[in-house]
């Protein structure tokens, strides 16, 4: 849902991100954790803030290890460059 809200400039896109990022910490959820601080990271990008932006990808990055999934990896590394 943060997803499409960030892409629509939905100003609800971070708290969603947040709850997001609280809830699967709360249940020790890698994955989710790390899509919703790709999110979140993307959103900061969106709206210019890049320091938000790199703390939050990278933030992603680490969560996602050992996931495999090559193409998100490779769409957070395109939004760090």
């Amino acid at each position: 849902m943060a997803t499409a809200q960030s892409h629509l400039g939905d100003p609800r896109t971070t708290e969603t991100c947040r709850q997001a990022v609280v809830l699967a910490e709360a249940h020790d959820e890698r994955l989710a954790r790390a899509h919703a601080q790709s999110t979140l990271g993307y959103d900061a990008w969106r709206r210019g803030d890049l320091a938000e932006a790199s703390v939050m990808i990278r933030a992603a990055l680490e969560n996602e290890r050992g996931f495999n999934d090559y193409a998100r990896v490779a769409l957070m590394l395109d939004e760090l460059a």
